[in-house]
């Protein structure tokens, strides 16, 4: 086991000592990373999906400890077993052999965000960008194809550690193209930017991808099946009960951008 992997392991270990006198009950530990507003812990109960994910295991007496990191690093750390979990990811088959999906949590669509007048409102094929300039940000999923393409060298991708900053250089005009949850972009829009910025972007049509989001529970966690039964059964008793429903109207209220 690498080193750095092992310490993390061990100052874990250390930590969710205290956090047991605290609950005083099992805790699930959930590494995440800024992705607003579903995740982050800049947001109330740290963004709209982790606090999905925390009521449901609650539901069913279990407490959660969220880590957030670089979004590369979630997903690795997880899949080494430092994490029982890692929240969110858009779903690829080959993650399926280090980690178990939850069910759904959310759905999303993956758009193009562009500066007015200087891109093609519509698209048909990748290909067609061939010549633009388009900004992702690192670890984060999109689309097979889009990173095949980039791979191949025949989309020209600038890879960046956040959205926040694709978006600042979309708008300076270092890129032509952006791709992000619709929802996520506009909320970056709405509170890091001005009025005269977001007036200047629009999303092109038709979406990069419709995706559904899902929790991954690493494989390598001796008590992986629990957390994941455990979050399945409390996921369905928030939706049987209506407080699944009155947190996405919370959310369309903007109740997870402002203070608690």
């Amino acid at each position: 086991m690498p080193l750095r992997i092992l310490i993390q392991m061990l100052l874990l270990a250390a930590g969710m000592a205290g956090a047991r006198i605290v609950f005083a009950g099992p805790v699930v530990t959930i590494a995440t990373g800024e992705y607003q507003p579903w995740t982050s812990e800049h947001l109330p109960h740290g963004g709209f999906i982790n606090h999905v994910v925390t009521e449901a295991f609650r539901a069913q007496g279990i407490e959660t400890r969220f880590v957030y990191l670089p979004w590369k690093r979630t997903l690795e750390d997880t899949r080494q077993g430092v994490y029982d979990a890692t929240s969110y990811w858009y779903y690829k088959a080959e993650r399926e052999q280090d980690f178990i999906h939850s069910p759904p949590v959310n759905h999303e669509r993956i758009v193009f965000f562009g500066r007015k007048g200087r891109v093609p409102e519509r698209w048909s094929t990748l290909a067609e960008l061939a010549g633009l300039r388009i900004g992702a940000t690192r670890g984060f999923t999109y689309s097979d194809e889009f990173w095949r393409l980039a791979g191949a060298g025949l989309l020209n991708v600038e890879q960046v550690r956040s959205d926040e900053l694709n978006m600042r250089k979309l708008i300076a005009g270092r890129i032509d193209l952006f791709p992000v949850g619709e929802q996520s972009g506009w909320h970056i829009l709405m509170h890091d930017f001005s009025e005269k910025d977001r007036n200047g972007l629009f999303t092109l049509q038709p979406p990069l991808a419709e995706v559904d989001g899902y929790i991954l529970f690493s494989r390598k966690r001796p008590e992986v099946g629990r957390w994941v039964a455990a979050f399945r059964t409390g996921l369905q008793s928030l939706e049987k009960s209506g407080r699944l429903a009155q947190m996405r109207q919370d959310l369309v209220e903007g109740r997870y951008s402002t203070g608690p």
